[in-house]
């Protein structure tokens, strides 16, 4: 398997190792946690392993250019998505998965609430999108799948963070990340691409649970 993955790279990139952690931790969900052992792995690319501050460095560039792009343009993506028939479900899907978790970082409701609660509750915008920042920061500083930079900035967004707390809650959580898969890529480097494979299956199996509740919120929607 390692042998496959590692000529298989190798076709693609060549003894590029740079581009190649570049890109892969341009991947959703993958990211800057599956980058990092990928670019140390010396079952994968020998002598041409990076070492981890330069795996980390080019991760976490993948990372970045990702964070400034989707700042840009995810609603008017999803917005697009939404006017297609084929696409318009997955959109809708990914919205209110987004939508969820913004809700859960935000932890406020001003739907039932007075006139003067809500007039409290605007006197304190500063501290609320510093609470905003820092729940951004610690959801992309979990090192788990779908904690990435790609759904932390969406959720920034949905928060409605103007660019540089974007940049700087999606930043410093994805630094903490990474710091955290390095050293431990250090602590074991003979097992870097396990760490691949455990990731890729975690990947797998929250992709699987992804699809079945897409599908069974779909039903219930029918049923209705």
């Amino acid at each position: 398997m390692t042998e496959f993955i590692s000529e298989l790279f190798s076709n693609i990139f060549g003894n590029n190792v740079v581009l190649a952690t570049i890109i892969v931790s341009m991947v959703p969900i993958m990211e800057l946690k599956g980058g990092i052992p990928f670019g140390m792995s010396e079952a994968f690319w020998g002598a041409n392993a990076l070492t981890r501050w330069q795996a980390f460095i080019f991760a976490y560039i993948g990372c970045f250019i990702v964070t400034i792009l989707l700042y840009f343009l995810f609603v008017p993506i999803m917005k697009f998505l939404k006017k297609t028939k084929i696409f318009k479900g997955l959109a809708e899907y990914i919205d209110n998965r987004v939508k969820k978790q913004s809700k859960q970082i935000d932890g406020s409701n001003q739907e039932n609430l007075t006139q003067t609660q809500i007039e409290n509750e605007n006197k304190n915008v500063s501290k609320k999108r510093f609470f905003k920042v820092l729940g951004v920061l610690i959801f992309v500083a979990i090192p788990l799948p779908l904690t990435g930079v790609w759904m932390g900035t969406c959720i920034a967004v949905m928060l409605d963070l103007n660019f540089w707390e974007t940049l700087v809650a999606v930043g410093v959580g994805n630094l903490i990340a990474g710091l955290i898969i390095s050293t431990i890529c250090v602590i074991f480097p003979q097992f870097t691409h396990i760490l691949i494979y455990i990731f890729l299956v975690l990947v797998l199996i929250v992709v699987i649970i992804e699809i079945i509740r897409a599908i069974l919120n779909k039903k219930s929607v029918k049923n209705k």
